[in-house]
């Protein structure tokens, strides 16, 4: 009997240390799987206060055209624009108030520079940073001295020029750009989006890209029915440069006479863009229509003093199929006129596809969904109006 209790008490002692032995392994396996679950509540937790911390410091990543990853505020407030035309982009899309200085080069109304004669007397009092132009640089003395948030830039048009000036001021610089087609490069469309990200003002930037592509779609589709072969031949000349030039100025691959399918004699060439030719080849070109840019025909008409016989010689001139457009490259590409003239070039030579046209009230409604307010009567006051041109006008 005593043997048989001491073999019952060490059953029992045996159980109950299995017991335990179990619930001491079994506590480590449940403390693992809320380990787990902590762990991964933790990195969830790590990760927003990453974001919250972001969002305080308050910084976000914008592409410029450069492909460059610029870090800029979260929401900037104060703006500068170096570069020729950059102002221009920059006042298609966000307000005039968050500038907080300019290029001396826009603080005074300019011939054929329609975003100058809207804005010129709105900026004059700010700051200058720069003396501006196309032969000059942008000054990062004068840049940090008026503390903007980010600075836009056409100037630079190699990374290692953009970066040497957000290092020299400590500002992120946004590089922009024309790109090298006329209203409708992917690098303008880029910049304009690029504006309205970084300044808050993305519906203004695309309503501006939907106004340049509405105008186009609506050209294009009143030249549909045109052949290419049949469309009469056509010279624009006389076109900025640079500057005011004569009638040897001229464009080829040109997007005013491209979309209008019109046969511009100057892509005989093979030139893309700006260049100049021979008058005497305009002479052998002899097309049926000339298109002389507003800014250079004081100096066609200077021209035609000292060489009359050639121009005569041109059946544009015997037939006074000669036409103003106004100067759309001066100070770098203005859209809204370079539009218009493509409505003017139209009406000239598709009368039947453009005869709802009415140019100045066109020119007008173009000029104001840009810039807010219709210009051409301003701009005429400096230039001839569209129409007949006469050249041996002294």
């Amino acid at each position: 009997m005593k043997r048989f209790l001491t073999v019952l008490l060490t059953l029992a002692m045996f159980v109950s240390l299995s017991a335990c032995g179990s619930k001491e392994n079994a506590e480590p396996e449940e403390e693992t799987e809320t380990t787990a679950v902590e762990t991964e509540a933790e990195a969830t937790v790590s990760e927003e206060t990453e974001a919250e911390t972001a969002e305080a410091e308050g910084t976000r990543v914008v592409v410029d055209v450069l492909g460059r990853e610029v870090e800029i505020p979260a929401k900037p407030e104060k703006f500068v624009n170096v570069g020729v035309g950059t102002l221009r982009l920059y006042t298609y899309v966000a307000p005039i108030e968050k500038l907080v200085g300019v290029e001396q080069t826009e603080v005074e109304e300019q011939r054929g520079v329609p975003y100058t004669l809207v804005n010129a007397e709105k900026v004059k009092d700010l700051p200058i940073i720069g003396a501006g132009g196309p032969r000059d640089t942008a000054d990062p003395e004068a840049i940090l001295a008026t503390s903007p948030d980010v600075i836009f830039d056409t100037y630079s048009t190699e990374v290692e020029a953009a970066d040497e000036l957000q290092e020299k001021t400590g500002i992120p610089v946004v590089v922009l750009s024309y790109g090298k087609v006329e209203l409708v490069d992917e690098d303008l469309h880029q910049s304009i989006r690029l504006i309205g990200d970084v300044t808050g003002e993305q519906e203004r930037a695309e309503e501006v890209i939907n106004i340049i592509n509405n105008y186009l779609d609506d050209i294009s589709q009143r030249v549909s029915d045109i052949d290419p072969a049949s469309s009469p031949t056509i010279y624009i000349g006389a076109m900025g440069n640079r500057g005011q030039q004569g009638i040897e100025s001229t464009r080829g691959n040109n997007i005013m006479t491209n979309i209008l399918k019109a046969n511009n004699v100057s892509d005989e060439v093979g030139e893309k863009g700006g260049f100049f030719i021979d008058k005497e080849q305009l002479l052998e070109w002899d097309p049926e229509y000339i298109f002389v840019d507003a800014d250079g025909l004081p100096l066609v008409r200077e021209d035609y003093q000292n060489s009359p016989a050639l121009y005569d010689a041109l059946t544009a001139v015997q037939e006074g199929k000669v036409y103003s457009q106004l100067p759309f490259k001066l100070r770098h590409t203005n859209l809204e006129t370079a539009i218009a003239d493509i409505y003017n070039i139209g009406k000239v030579i598709y009368p039947d596809e453009f005869s709802d046209v009415e140019l100045d009230a066109k020119a007008d409604e173009i000029y104001e969904s840009f810039l807010g307010a219709p210009l051409y009567d301003r701009m005429i006051e400096d230039f001839a109006p569209f129409g007949t041109v006469d050249i041996t006008q002294e």
